[in-house]
């Protein structure tokens, strides 16, 4: 039986990242019934920012109701929002070896991975698949130099719900905080004027 997982495909060379792409999006990568891309979305990391530069979606699931829209697009509006800067700054001083990451990162989350992981100018593949095991997949893209994770798409939407309310959260106590320094500034200003 199929199962629906998050794949993040890193990409050390940044046109095979496009080139993988073009493969999906042709269906030439496989006959194989018993895995299904449904989405696929080329992103990278520019200026410090999470950008979707391309996307793939099947056409046998776009009306399925599946949980694929949500997740590509909520993640991507979480990566490339105010909590994947937050999660990604300052990160080439303190990850370590990339090659330690690799046993870490399926734990830490994908948010955290991706944000911490991708740098300036680095490619990956967000793809949300069915497939029966991972042997198929994994095998296409070793002819690439990719790292690939996999995550479990229930458990991603999870984070998800989990990164959104913490969004909010952080957005409702910037809130906070520039009400109070507003407060502040006119209470100084006010003095100020009053000892002038």
């Amino acid at each position: 039986m199929a199962k629906e997982n998050v794949l993040i495909i890193y990409f050390d060379i940044e046109s095979e990242g496009y080139q993988a792409l073009s493969e999906i999006s042709r269906n030439t990568f496989s006959k194989d019934k018993s895995t299904l891309i449904e989405q696929a979305s080329l992103i990278k990391r520019e200026s410090g920012n999470i950008i979707e530069k391309d996307v793939f979606y099947h056409e046998e699931s776009k009306n399925e109701g599946l949980v694929i829209g949500t997740i590509a697009g909520s993640l991507l509006g979480i990566l490339g929002g105010p909590l994947g800067v937050l999660l990604g700054m300052g990160v080439g001083a303190t990850i370590g070896s990339l090659a330690s990451l690799d046993d870490t990162e399926e734990y830490e989350g994908l948010i955290q991975s991706v944000s911490t992981r991708l740098q300036d100018n680095d490619v990956a593949i967000l793809a949300v698949v069915q497939e029966e095991d991972g042997a198929f997949l994994d095998n296409y893209f070793a002819k690439f130099e990719t790292t690939i994770v996999r995550y479990d798409a229930h458990v991603i939407e999870e984070e998800i719900e989990y990164a959104e309310d913490l969004q909010k959260e952080l957005a409702r106590q910037v809130r906070v905080q520039m009400r109070r320094e507003r407060s502040e500034e006119r209470k100084r200003k006010v003095e100020e004027k009053r000892l002038e």
